[in-house]
């Protein structure tokens, strides 16, 4: 018998998606699933949807009621009653093709693995664009390119072994993988493209919570710096790679916020480190940085 799958879906005022999100389960080819749907504090039909699935498919849908806010709380809610020996996140809005989970689970017979990283395609105002992960698992975690949420699939022991989700308000899938690969799991790489992301509107949660979001993108980039630095795994090529990163994060976080970037430019760059050229921050741009400094160059840009 085939291993089974539990399907993890935290439903928050996701009554337009979540039939068509559930759906896209269902008509997996690879059917031993279980659909785990946990209604989060919904001020729509949500519930009653879920509960139309649950009528109609009692063997496979289950609800679960989480009154504590929160995607990551829904989804450590879901996974203490999962019953698969892997784990299939999804976000209320996002679609998988028909092949995925089936492809995904062939790999996983080839090779023993910890988790599968997925390529996808990302949908914003009708435009879809494929997102291909990076095969080096610490430069695909510090690039933001090792998955997501819905692309990935998860072995549930790992993720009860690192304790699941943090209840953090981003960078929750970066700091999942973080853990994980701390475990020195095995990450496996899917090149299909077998999952939609939908890109909806920013909450005016996610506007008014910019700079703390800045702020734990590049704290976990540092953590991830001085992980990789104590056990002898950061080479001259992550190194450079977490340099671009903090030093262009630090420069939006500036703009958005311009004492929260000094603050951090003078905790993280400064005395520390030389920042490395890249896209954005051009030799151009290097060059009258180290002749007037951070603070000046960006006071001149704006």
């Amino acid at each position: 018998m085939s291993p089974l799958i539990s399907v993890i879906i935290p439903c928050h005022n996701a009554e337009k998606f979540i039939s068509e999100c559930i759906e896209s389960v269902i008509q997996q080819t690879y059917k031993e699933t279980e659909i785990i749907c946990i209604e989060n504090n919904s001020s729509d039909n949500t519930l009653l949807v879920l509960n139309n699935y649950k009528k109609k498919y009692p063997d496979k849908v289950i609800v679960l009621i989480e009154s504590q806010h929160g995607a990551s709380v829904a989804r450590n809610s879901g996974l203490k009653i999962a019953k698969g020996e892997w784990i299939q996140f999804l976000d209320a809005d996002d679609i998988l093709l028909p092949e995925k989970l089936r492809t995904q689970m062939n790999l996983i017979s080839e090779t023993n693995s910890d988790l599968i990283v997925g390529n996808y395609s990302r949908t914003e105002n009708n435009k879809t664009e494929n997102i291909i992960q990076i095969k080096n698992s610490w430069e695909g975690l510090i690039k933001g390119r090792l998955g997501f949420t819905s692309s990935n699939l998860w072995k549930k022991s790992v993720l009860i072994n690192v304790g699941g989700w943090d209840n953090v308000r981003s960078s929750q899938e970066a700091i999942l993988m973080f853990k994980i690969l701390k475990q020195n799991s095995i990450v496996l790489f899917d090149e299909e493209f077998n999952t939609i992301k939908m890109e909806r509107t920013l909450s005016s949660i996610s506007k008014t919570n910019v700079k703390d979001n800045i702020i734990r993108y590049i704290e976990l980039r540092i953590n991830i710096w001085e992980y990789l630095k104590s056990s002898g795994q950061l080479t001259n090529n992550l190194l450079n790679v977490l340099k671009i990163n903090v030093f262009d994060s630090i420069r939006i976080l500036y703009s958005e916020n311009k004492e929260a970037g000094i603050e951090l430019y003078i905790k993280y760059v400064k005395n520390k480190f030389e920042p490395v050229s890249s896209s954005s921050s051009s030799a151009f741009y290097l060059f009258f940085y180290k002749l007037l400094g951070f603070k000046v160059i960006q006071k001149i840009l704006g």
